[in-house]
């Protein structure tokens, strides 16, 4: 027979972000319809004036995963995280890539078609860590359904 002696209920605040736009909650439609681009180039850096806002998760049925990558090779189940991001007032969407074995293929896929060299293809890998740890600081975003 199991006993609890010391058993409480506490209260604890949490912080819900919710994405709003013109001060209206996103909703799920609109989240599918933000156009899907990477703030980022082929070696994972951020580029100037994208500012990564947080991360959802949801995953739209359409999800075309990492754009440009693994689609075809994996579908829908390739590791991804969606990451909402903005520029010059503008939001978009992104697929973040997150299991390391993914990336590294397609990164020796760009060396073999000429597209990156041997010590591109590892700088680029460590831009990657970078930006999955900053992605990992990022506050999770709140849609409504």
């Amino acid at each position: 027979m199991n006993r609890i002696m010391d058993a409480a209920i506490t209260t604890a605040t949490v912080d819900i972000r919710i994405l709003r736009v013109s001060g209206n909650k996103m909703t799920l439609a609109v989240f599918r319809q933000l156009p899907q681009i990477d703030p980022w180039d082929m070696n994972f850096r951020v580029q100037p004036g994208r500012e990564l806002w947080g991360t959802v998760n949801y995953c739209p049925k359409d999800c075309e995963g990492p754009i440009g990558l693994w689609h075809s090779d994996y579908g829908r189940t390739a590791h991804h995280q969606h990451v909402v991001w903005a520029c010059s007032g503008e939001i978009s969407r992104v697929a973040f890539p997150t299991n390391r074995s993914l990336v590294l293929k397609d990164l020796q896929r760009k060396e073999s078609s000429g597209f990156l060299g041997g010590p591109e293809a590892a700088k680029a890998i460590g831009e990657w860590h970078l930006l999955k740890n900053r992605i990992s600081e990022l506050p999770q975003l709140f849609i409504a359904v």
